[in-house]
């Protein structure tokens, strides 16, 4: 009699969770400083966010973990529906999802892999869906996908999501994967 077989962990393929943060109030919240590593490749952001009123929201990166990030030479293009289908390419200070289409809610996933790379611009690839107001009763509900990228190529190591009005409400989880 053979003994039954042994399966092994083939490694990598699976989201593992690197940390998950909350913020009620201010216009940043600093996602990470120190988990953009060669141990992932791959990384999203799972976010639901309310604003006080109308604004945008989006990513920020910094190259010098987290003392400084960036304040323009962001560019935005989006393709989504809300009461009609509709195409936006904005230039924009930080990685806005919908550049200047203001929201008060927002919620989906911000994808992006390799912040280590030298050879391209860094961009955040998002799919999520938002709403003119809080409680769902003034204007519409609407989904779209973003594609932002900031204009200098090169590496960053830290990562922030930023809104340009106050988070009321604001819950993420960054995920990271390996290949």
């Amino acid at each position: 009699a053979s003994a039954a077989p042994q399966w092994a962990d083939a490694g990598g393929g699976a989201w593992e969770k690197l940390g998950s943060g909350s913020a009620t109030s201010g216009s940043t919240s600093v996602v990470t400083t120190n988990q953009l590593t060669s141990a992932h490749m791959f990384y999203k952001i799972v976010f639901r966010v309310r604003l006080n009123t109308q604004g945008e929201f989006g990513i920020n990166l910094s190259t010098n973990s987290g003392t400084s990030y960036t304040t323009s030479g962001w560019r935005t293009t989006v393709s989504g529906r809300e009461g009609g289908n509709w195409q936006i390419s904005e230039a924009c200070s930080f990685g806005a999802l919908l550049a200047g289409n203001n929201k008060v809610y927002y919620a989906g996933e911000m994808k992006f892999n390799y912040p280590g790379g030298t050879t391209l611009r860094p961009n955040f690839f998002s799919d999520f869906a938002f709403s003119q107001g809080a409680g769902g009763n003034s204007g519409f509900y609407g989904c779209a996908v973003s594609t932002t990228s900031w204009d200098t190529v090169g590496a960053y190591n830290a990562i922030r999501l930023e809104t340009n009005q106050t988070f009321v409400d604001l819950k993420w989880t960054l995920l990271g994967m390996s290949i």
